[in-house]
């Protein structure tokens, strides 16, 4: 069964971006510039990606070994989908931010736990995510491909490494601004003097 769905979004080019972005839609999918002129440059992008993949799929699907392949192939990632890679259009995907809060709720458990448990722990992150639907997800030539299950835990794992450090340097500011404050504060106390 195909379902169609629309919104219509109004007001101005900047409330557009910003509403749509709360549906996970990226700033930079937005074919119209502020201005009002279309553009056409990452259409021109996508359709040459398309035409590849097409091609690609067909030259795997002549063996009946290959015709599987078609169906592990996304183009486009969903809201629950975790990215795997580097950058902000990364960081900033609704998967990528779910499953970074699903790491800092479970933050204080991993850094208490030994290193198998801390394996557990993180196999139970892929769990939970894969739970509500995401996938594990790495471009690879124009589209993503879901990744095993292996390079799932590398990631999840790297993400509490990065959160870890994260962490302890805002600890470490929080500090130091700390006791520069109390210093400030004692040093009006001797000025008053």
């Amino acid at each position: 069964e195909v379902r169609l769905r629309s919104r219509v979004h109004h007001g101005s080019h900047q409330e557009c971006i910003y509403t749509l972005m709360t549906f996970g839609v990226p700033r930079k999918c937005f074919p119209i510039s502020p201005s009002g002129d279309l553009l056409v440059d990452k259409h021109g992008e996508f359709l040459a990606m398309r035409r590849r993949q097409e091609a690609a799929w067909a030259a795997r699907n002549h063996t009946s070994h290959h015709a599987h392949l078609h169906e592990n192939i996304i183009v486009v990632p969903r809201n629950d989908d975790v990215l795997l890679g580097r950058g902000r259009p990364f960081q900033e995907h609704a998967g990528n931010m779910r499953c970074n809060y699903v790491v800092l709720s479970t933050m204080e458990k991993y850094e208490e736990a030994s290193r198998n448990d801390k394996t557990t722990i993180a196999r139970n992150v892929i769990n939970k995510i894969k739970g509500y639907g995401g996938r594990f997800l790495k471009q690879h030539e124009g589209v993503w491909e879901e990744v095993d299950d292996s390079e799932a835990l590398r990631k999840i794992s790297h993400s509490f490494r990065t959160h870890r450090q994260l962490l302890k340097a805002h600890q470490s500011s929080t500090n130091e601004g700390g006791n520069n404050s109390k210093k400030n504060t004692s040093d009006k106390r001797h000025r008053e003097d």
